[in-house]
């Protein structure tokens, strides 16, 4: 199974962060073991706030944000599946157009941005749960 490797950093209230090491390409699966989409890790805040604009065809990316996420700059339509800390799926949003916001339960801040028609394709409902695997 995969982990998330661990780095130590500080907050701005020098309190000890956790953060994941920046790795290769993950695959999502469901805990079925059906494979979902293969995604990047997006960890630094260049990273997160790129995401996938720009791109110029649909892939997958995981990072972890609390604040919602917009499409502006990004050229095709994505699914949205938002997952609690369990990797648990608490929130679906299918078919992001472009130029869109999407805000969700501040609680949960594992997003993953697929591309259009996964969350149909391998029938993924809130409740389901999610593994990474490299």
């Amino acid at each position: 199974a995969f982990r998330r490797p661990e780095i130590r950093s500080f907050n701005n209230q020098g309190r000890a962060r956790k953060e994941k090491a920046r790795g290769d390409p993950v695959t999502l699966f469901k805990k079925t073991g059906e494979e979902v989409c293969k995604v990047e890790e997006l960890k630094t805040l260049a990273e997160k706030s790129k995401g996938l604009i720009g791109a110029s065809v649909p892939s997958g990316a995981y990072f972890r944000t609390r604040w919602g996420i917009h499409t502006f700059g990004v050229k095709f339509p994505i699914d949205i599946v938002i997952a609690d800390e369990a990797l648990r799926v608490r929130t679906v949003k299918k078919n992001l157009q472009p130029g869109r916001f999407f805000f969700w339960d501040p609680r949960f801040q594992d997003v993953f941005e697929l591309p259009a028609g996964t969350i149909d394709g391998v029938r993924l409902v809130v409740g389901d749960t999610l593994e990474l695997r490299q």
